[in-house]
């Protein structure tokens, strides 16, 4: 009678010890299962929208937040800067969106000053940081919004626009911050250029545009 109850008590350790050791792999596979599902969903992340303004605001938005892998799915690979209203072809950058996200501290050739004469030499964080995220369009308290199709963008000065015949397909979205006080000249301009492909938007370019001496 012992050794039969030494055989239950046996069986029954190493029943116990089979559920155990069930109950610690079940938890990871579910977690397995959990992340692949997750990574699948955020490949899948898409945007909706509504117009080319909508458009214009999430690209900005991705921008200055440091997010450009979503962008890269709405431009042909680079965008064109040009510090001025005017698009000057011979040195006007078309930049990689990869070149924009690493970042480096490698100096470029943006342009000739206006007024002064001067090279514009800076890093690509250092013109974004200028002439692109130097207007808030997300925070500004006055501003207004226009597009143009076909036309040239309106000028607030003695600026010239080309814009429209460098693009005569796109749509040209213009956030405009108007002077801080009436009469000043500290009046600040981005304009995006869109182009529609089929259902998709593409960002072509971003002009700055200010007062100019």
């Amino acid at each position: 009678m012992r050794k039969i109850w030494m055989l239950v008590l046996l069986v029954g350790l190493f029943s116990c010890e089979n559920k155990d050791a069930e109950q610690e792999v079940e938890p990871v596979e579910k977690v397995k299962e959990e992340v692949v599902i997750g990574e699948a969903e955020e490949e899948e992340v898409s945007y909706h929208f509504d117009d080319e303004v909508a458009f214009a605001r999430m690209a900005y938005k991705e921008m200055s937040e440091g997010r450009y892998d979503l962008l890269t799915r709405y431009t042909s690979g680079k965008i064109l800067f040009s510090p001025y209203a005017y698009i000057d072809t011979a040195t006007a950058r078309e930049v990689t969106i990869e070149e924009i996200k690493a970042g480096t501290d490698e100096v470029h050739f943006w342009g000739v000053q206006d007024g002064s004469g001067d090279s514009l030499l800076m890093s690509t964080p250092e013109y974004l940081n200028q002439y692109i995220f130097g207007v808030d369009i997300l925070g500004a308290e006055e501003l207004s919004i226009q597009t143009y199709e076909g036309e040239a963008p309106k000028a607030y000065g003695s600026e010239l626009h080309n814009v429209h015949q460098l693009y005569p397909e796109a749509t040209f979205v213009e956030f405009y911050i108007a002077p801080s006080e009436e009469g000043y000249l500290d009046w600040k301009a981005l304009i995006f250029v869109v182009e529609k492909q089929g259902e998709d938007y593409l960002l072509k370019a971003i002009i700055h545009n200010q007062w100019t001496t």
